[in-house]
Formats: C-alpha cells, structure tokens, sequence
C-alpha cells in the first residue's frame, strides 16, 4: 500500500491529537490521584503526630500517678489513720498542698485525688472551685475501684461526661487502700486540634469508639453522621467518602489514642486541594476541537506553500536521476524553495566533483559520542547525600553535616566544569577522596579506603572521572552483608619500550567478580548487547579508546581471598603545573 505524504501528515497529526487528548486524561487522572494521596498522606502523618502528643501527655501524666501511688509517704499511709485524728488531717493537708504543686507544672490536669478505700474518704484538688462538688460526686459513683474497672480495650483513660464537657478520668491503685486519680479536660487537651480547619467545609472533631462527639466541631449533622459511621467501620487511616444529596467527594482522615477511647478525625472537601484540576479538565476537553480547527488549517497552508512546490522539485529531481544531465529546477515563488533549488541547480552542475572528507566526518562522530559519554553521571547521589546531611543536623551533628556538605561542594564543583576533557591525577584524587569522605559518612564504620598516588604522577593527565566511575562500582556491587568494604586505589608507573605508562589499580575486598563477568570482561563484551551489565566500565574503557589510539590496557581479576581489582594501563601524559 502506497501512502502520499500528504496521507501520511494527515495521519499523524490525527495521531498526535489523540496521542495528546488521551495522555491529558490520564495524567489528569492520574495527577488527581496523586494529589488525593499526599495530601491524605501528609494530613495524616500531621494527625498522627498530633495524636502521638496527646498520647504522651496521657502516659506521662499515668505515671505521674503511679509515682504519687508508690513514693509518696503521704499517700501510702493515707488510709491508716482514723478520720478526724491530727495525722489524718495532717496527711491530708499535705497530699492537698502536693497536688497543687503537681497541676502548677501540668496544665492539661483540672483536678487530682486520692480516695481511701479503707475510710471511704477522699482529698480532692480541682484548678477551679465550681466543679469541686461535681468531681467529687463523679468519684464516689467509681468507687470502690480495681485495675481495670470500666475501661474499654485496655485504655488507660476513660470517658466521663462533665457539666463543662467530656474529661477523661485516669486512676491507680496504692496498695489496695488508696486510689490516685486525675480528670483531664477534653476540650482543653485538645483546643489546639481545631487549628488544623483549611477552607470552608473542613472541620475536626474528637469522637469516642461508640461515635459520640466528645469536642466542639464545625462539621455538620450529616458530615457527623458519615463521620461517625465510617469511622467505626473501618481503621483504615485515610479514605475518601461521599457526602450530602450530591455525594460531594471529601477526605476523611482519623487516629485512635492508644491510651484512651479518643478518635481525632479531619474532614476537608476533596476540591479544596483539587480545585486547580478542575481548569485543566476544561483545557483538556477544547484540545481536541482547537485541534481539528488546526489541522483543516494546516492542510490547506501545506497544499499551498509545500505540495506544489515540492511535486515540481520531484520532477527536477527525476530528471537527474533518469540521467538528464542538464534538468534544472525553475525558481519558485516562495523563499525558501527558491533557494532550494537554486542550491539544488549548482549541486547538479558540481555533482562529479564534489567529494566528502570521511576523516573529518568520522571525528566530528567521535567528538560528539566523547561529549554523550562523558555527559553520563549517576543523579540520585546528591539527593541522597543531602539526606544524610539532613539527619546529621536533625540528631544535633552539626560537625559532620557541614563536612558532608563541603565534600559535596567539592564533588560537584569538579563534575559540572566544563575546561577541558581531560584533568590530572591530582584533581581526579581530590574528586576521589570527596566522593568516599561522603560514603563513609553514609555508611560510617561499615567504609575505609587508602590511595597512594606518588608525588612525580600527579600532574598526569587522565581523562576526567575516570577513576571515580571505577570506585563507584566497588561501592555498587563489593558490599557484603557482614563485612565493612575496603577500597585500595593506587598508582604506579611502568617502562616499556614503546614508552612510559601509568598503572591504576583499584581493588575492594567486597563480593568480586562472577565467573560469567569475568569471562564477558576478559572479552571486552560489556553487556552482550543490551547495554545494561557493565555500563560503567563500558564507559571508562570506550573514552579511553577515545583518548589513547595505542598503548591502553584494561584487566579485571579477583582477588584472594576476596574482592575485586581492575588494572587501567595508559601512556603518560603531563599536564599543567
């Protein structure tokens, strides 16, 4: 089947316009999903962050209990005086004196007690007055009290409902006679819970594992009502849930205390985090008509200033072909084709006497395939040494982030510069020696190295990153599970009677060559056709083919009794001093 060229752009321009309007959907698709899961990713970590926070002020405010239950004098003997004695009053009175103390340094506590099993009385502190009468009623209705009494799961807090609101109410045994406890006010623990609202239909809300709402909320009834069903449901820790008459989409984001019957859950409208999706949908849907507009265009632009033209071009060219040695081109109206074919008309005349320079072609080749190889550099390293950077600075060591982040300048001011295609042995080991300083950090006890590079060698030139492609690969493929990795890099020289040449040895004490690479390499079969076994060491030996015309040798050997060693030979070569 024979197809016009016309045919053809038609084609692909259909083609392409589907090709477009396709891959519009998708990535809309797919960007809305993308953005529905980190942003449901992010505000539940923000949650679970902030439920970790309550959570630690409950446990730390338990043990605050058990400390007063087992240490406190006061409170272990308690119970062993009768009410009304001067000890009794006495005891009470500095129980009541340390329970001020205590909520002096805990805000988040409203009332402490101690309740005598043995007396059936109690010393009650509350931070105010007017629910002194209302705590104490709520005490005695607990009494008489075990471990475990009432609470839900394992929880170590239970909820109570209080004229002010919910609390949570936490109690410990001393012994048997006396119970330590502590009301802790909801609304107060988690005032700063409500900060997370973003955007008209967000909201937060406090609930308990049987779905009553334990905080104020700005959520709707019928946002409540999902909310409380989804929630105990499911433990999955973010989903999207429809709501109200037009199942408007919204992301539901919940965390259980570990310590109490608390469920914190998010909601906020899927379109405030998406909304900006919603003009690339539109765009997306006039592609394909601005498209057909186009291509009607540029059909009829084409059969006008291309075609035309072109079918006389072909006749011209026809001619020549058939051997009509003096067929020429008649210049065109436009521009361009009538340079075309003026240009065409000399080449005809000079057509027996024009000649191509093969040596010139073939370097400008090879300039070209230096230039992509050399261009070859692996680009997750500088994120992952920033990460390191970032814990050292996270864990308060400084020291050895501002060293990481100095060899990383170094390491990166050598790779982007752009001088010249070839550096000496001196700029290539300080390269070295940056790019193993910021592994060994990373690494730290598990990396060590040596390089011995004599004083006379430094200036020899090497084609650049030469020696760091080789080390790169040790630290790829020679560590063991339970032996640190050792790299030896070291430089010698060799007098032969076709000239001097520099020996570079790299060898590592890691896991060494496989049989099946050994044979491959030996043969200078790098990757058996694929380009994807030893793309590394294809690319040190094919730019030194590149550099050197004669006198360049590569060996690869293993080691006894383990490890790896690469032996690169090449002619001296001084650079600047």
């Amino acid at each position: 089947m024979k197809l016009s060229m016309r045919s053809v752009i038609v084609c692909v321009f259909v083609v392409i316009l589907a090709s477009v309007a396709a891959g519009g959907y998708s990535i809309n698709r797919k960007a809305a999903s993308t953005i529905r899961e980190e942003v449901s990713s992010t505000n539940s970590q923000l949650l679970s962050m902030y439920t970790s926070q309550i959570d630690q002020t409950l446990n730390e405010t338990r043990k605050k209990l058990i400390q007063l239950a087992d240490k406190d004098f006061d409170i272990a003997t308690f119970s062993l005086y009768a009410i009304g004695d001067s000890p009794y009053a006495e005891a009470a009175q500095r129980i009541s004196n340390r329970f001020g103390a205590e909520m002096d340094q805990d805000s988040a506590v409203d009332s402490l007690f101690a309740y005598s099993t043995v007396n059936q009385e109690m010393v009650l502190f509350t931070s105010v007055s007017t629910i002194y009468e209302e705590r104490y009623k709520l005490i005695r209705g607990y009494m008489p009290y075990s471990p475990g009494t009432g609470l839900a799961g394992g929880d170590q807090w239970r909820v109570v409902p209080t004229s002010r609101g919910y609390a949570l109410l936490g109690m410990v045994n001393a012994d048997q006679r006396v119970v330590v406890g502590a009301f802790i006010n909801i609304g107060n623990l988690v005032d700063s819970f409500h900060l997370l609202h973003a955007g008209s239909g967000a909201g937060t809300v406090v609930m308990s594992g049987d779905g009553s709402v334990l905080s104020n909320t700005v959520l709707s009834g019928q946002q409540l009502q999902v909310v409380q069903a989804t929630v105990q449901q499911t433990a999955k820790p973010y989903q999207s849930v429809p709501i109200g008459n037009d199942s408007t989409p919204y992301l539901l984001i919940a965390n259980r205390s570990k310590y109490a019957d608390l469920t914190f859950v998010y909601l906020l409208p899927e379109q405030a985090v998406m909304g900006n999706l919603v003009y690339l949908k539109k765009l997306l849907l006039a592609i394909p008509f601005a498209g057909a507009a186009l291509i009607a265009a540029c059909l009829w632009i084409l059969l006008k200033l291309l075609f035309r033209p072109m079918y006389k071009m072909m006749d011209g060219i026809r001619g020549i072909v058939q051997g009509n040695r003096g067929a020429r081109l008649t210049e065109s109206g436009i521009v361009e084709y009538r340079s075309l074919g003026r240009a065409f008309n000399v080449m005809a005349a000079q057509i027996e006497g024009l000649k191509i320079s093969v040596y010139e072609e073939q370097l400008r080749v090879q300039q070209a395939e230096y230039k992509r190889l050399q261009a070859q550099i692996n680009p997750h390293f500088f994120v992952n040494s920033l990460n390191v950077a970032h814990s050292f600075i996270s864990l308060g060591r400084n020291g050895l982030a501002a060293e990481m982040l100095e060899h990383l300048a170094e390491y990166y001011r050598y790779i982007v510069r752009t001088d010249s295609g070839g550096v000496t042995l001196e700029e290539e080991m300080q390269l070295v020696r940056s790019y193993l300083e910021i592994q060994r950090m990373r690494y730290m006890n598990r990396l060590d190295y040596s390089i011995s590079v004599p004083e006379p060698y430094a200036l020899c030139l090497i084609p650049q990153l030469t020696l760091l492609t080789l080390i790169e690969n040790c630290l790829i493929h020679g560590f063991k599970e339970e032996e640190p990795l050792f790299i030896a890099l070291e430089v010698s020289a060799l007098e032969r009677e076709s000239g001097r040449y520099l020996l570079i040895e790299v060898a590592d004490n890691g896991n060494g060559f496989s049989t099946e690479a050994l044979e491959q390499l030996a043969h200078k079969r790098f990757w058996g056709g694929t380009g994807r076994d030893h793309i590394g060491i294809w690319n040190v030996y094919r730019r030194m083919l590149l550099e050197y015309e004669e006198g360049l040798e590569m060996e690869f050997r293993n080691r006894e009794p383990g490890g790896a060693e690469v032996r690169l030979r090449i002619p001296v070569a001084y650079g600047r001093a």
